[in-house]
């Protein structure tokens, strides 16, 4: 768990000289939230990566359920993988001086890929939520998202049916951790 932890903080970092320029800087991580009884992984994480001149306005960056699986089964050979990226900018609006209201229109996609199979989910998100800055350092933010996006897949060579899909308030609220890095002057 240790290893796991030094490499995020690395990615983290190698993502953050990226934007250098920027006056200031968030790093966290994301989880969805959910009600009842789940299966699965417990917290679902996902490294975020925030930055702009000012708190009020950041550019958001994160990677979105991202895995790699494989396997043998029966003398056959499987390879699963999977990604997703979104980019966004994110708008607070104080309501005092620790809470904010937060708007985040992204944009992304989901890549996946196995034996003989693709999939491409490229979709449009608006987020809309509540920010709580703990102190200089922390802030907690829950968001609910809404979404419209298109699903092409491709199996055993041939580009297959296209979909489109609409969310309102049907996937989990997303619930961000993040420290802040403040630029000394």
């Amino acid at each position: 768990m240790k290893t796991l932890t030094k490499l995020a903080l690395i990615t983290f970092l190698v993502f953050g000289t990226f934007s250098a320029k920027a006056q200031y800087r968030e790093m966290g991580l994301q989880s969805t939230s959910l009600m009842g009884v789940m299966y699965g992984p417990v917290f679902d994480l996902r490294p975020t990566l925030k930055w702009g001149k000012d708190f009020n306005k950041v550019y958001r960056f994160r990677l979105d359920r991202t895995y790699l699986n494989a396997s043998s089964y029966q003398d056959q050979f499987y390879l699963n993988f999977s990604t997703g990226f979104f980019f966004g900018r994110e708008k607070r609006r104080p309501v005092n001086d620790k809470f904010f209201i937060i708007t985040a229109p992204e944009i992304g996609t989901y890549y996946a890929t196995s034996n003989n199979y693709q999939n491409i989910s490229p979709s449009l998100r608006y987020n809309f939520g509540a920010l709580y800055r703990v102190n200089d350092h922390i802030a907690v933010s829950v968001e609910a998202p809404l979404s419209l996006g298109l699903n092409f897949y491709q199996s055993q060579g041939d580009w297959q049916n296209a979909s489109m899909n609409m969310s309102l308030l049907g996937e989990s609220p997303l619930i961000t951790l993040a420290y802040t890095f403040i630029k000394n002057k």
